[in-house]
């Protein structure tokens, strides 16, 4: 038998990590570019968690849809409850309101 070493073939006694099986990369993270740990993690902030929520607009239809109405209006509607009605179902889109008054 040859003597000294005793460590595994190929293995450094020197540095006992070094042998077979260990990290090729050496310790390097292809991903800490990103801004962390893994493939999904792209730093982007808590996983599943919900979008800021915008406040709410607290300002009266007449001054909240102002252009709007106005767009209403010159088009012939003129029933400011049920123009205000159909910019909300719409999100305060004309197009939508129009099409929600002429069906409705």
């Amino acid at each position: 038998m040859m003597g000294g070493g005793g460590g595994a073939a190929g293995q450094d006694p020197s540095n006992p990590g070094a042998g077979a099986g260990a990290n090729p990369f050496g310790g390097f993270n292809p991903f800490a570019a990103f801004g962390g740990g893994g493939m999904g993690d792209f730093g982007g902030g808590a996983a599943g968690s919900p979008p800021p929520q915008q406040p709410a607009d607290d300002r009266p239809p007449e001054v909240r849809y102002e252009d709007q109405l106005r767009q209403l209006n010159d088009m012939g509607f003129y029933e400011f409850d049920r123009n205000v009605q159909a910019l909300r179902r719409s999100g305060g889109s004309v197009q939508g309101a129009v099409e929600f008054l002429l069906s409705g």
